[in-house]
């Protein structure tokens, strides 16, 4: 169970008080709001320098097709451990010590994920030791991606390989090389993918304070009942909620002949999935929405959902958190 459902109130307080700022070896820091920290992060100057592709025959990937041309370098995974190598042109990168580099790399992705990126040094074999994870982001604006070069010391990138997540389509617009005066990767936002499984049932069928009853409704997506098909998505517009002091719920009312499962998708790559039990009946379904951060941050505008299975939807409505 994700922890920021486990300790609901904790996540909404931190997102209503703190903000992104970045990320440091592989930890996510965030600052509160007055700091002055996000003014200098963001008015730093970066040094950037454009890294060409080598000619596409020289290109060497597993279970990945591609696509390159003036605009983007499009990668589709089409199988396991996808990857892509001997693609960069490296050879007039000059690292100098006293400062951080970086991959930056503008990007869209169809799905999150993380990006596994493997360096080889001094042309020795590509291991797991000289590599590093980054996460990327669902959407389809392009988004910053920093990927921290290792500390040279004397010796050379030789050769750089990136493992995208299995059933990843990216598009990569630009490349460059990049020196900080910090090792900050900076971070605008946060995107959270929940798998609560049969939680949101329990909630709003055995919850003492019965929230999925008595709880104030603030606006309802869904005015007349729909059936879904398997992976049809439902888009529903939304007006920007304002009240969310106390959190907020979405209370679904479904039924579905066969066990299911549900996802609701909104903002960019922000997911909820949980499981719909089989019933001849309709059955109430309750979820922390505000528990993730792009919700309570940001006016969204648009809910997805998708389900695995047919399933019919009689209520679906956005509530004030208790």
């Amino acid at each position: 169970m994700p922890n920021e459902i486990r300790s609901y109130r904790i996540a909404e307080f931190i997102y209503k008080n703190y903000r992104p700022f970045g990320n440091i070896n592989n930890y996510q820091i965030w600052i509160s709001n007055d700091s002055q920290y996000r003014f200098m992060l963001d008015n730093e100057k970066e040094n950037q320098k454009k890294i060409q592709y080598k000619n596409n025959n020289q290109f060497v990937t597993n279970n990945l097709t591609f696509t390159n041309n003036d605009q983007a370098l499009i990668l589709t995974t089409n199988g396991k451990d996808p990857h892509i190598s001997s693609f960069l042109n490296l050879d007039d990168i000059i690292i100098n010590e006293g400062r951080n580099y970086f991959l930056k790399l503008k990007y869209n992705s169809n799905i999150s994920g993380n990006v596994q990126v493997f360096f080889s040094i001094d042309d020795k074999q590509f291991n797991e030791e000289d590599s590093i994870y980054v996460p990327i982001i669902k959407s389809t604006n392009l988004n910053d991606l920093y990927i921290p070069l290792p500390k040279l010391e004397g010796h050379k990138i030789s050769n750089i390989r990136i493992d995208p997540p299995d059933g990843s389509k990216i598009e990569i617009n630009d490349i460059s090389l990049v020196a900080k005066n910090n090792s900050v990767i900076p971070i605008k936002s946060v995107s959270q993918q929940f798998d609560l499984k049969k939680l949101p049932f329990i909630w709003a069928n055995y919850d003492d304070n019965q929230a999925a009853l008595k709880s104030k409704d603030l606006f309802r997506l869904l005015i007349d009942q729909q059936e879904l098909t398997p992976n049809q998505v439902l888009s529903l517009a939304i007006t920007p909620i304002d009240d969310k002091e106390t959190g907020n719920y979405l209370y679904l009312r479904l039924q579905s002949s066969k066990d299911a499962q549900v996802k609701i998708i909104y903002g960019e790559g922000s997911e909820i999935s949980f499981d719909v039990q089989a019933s001849s009946n309709y059955q109430d379904y309750i979820v922390r929405i505000s528990s993730q951060w792009e919700w309570m941050e940001k006016q969204i505008q648009t809910i997805n959902i998708i389900s695995n299975q047919n399933i019919k939807i009689e209520k679906l409505t956005i509530k004030k958190g208790d």
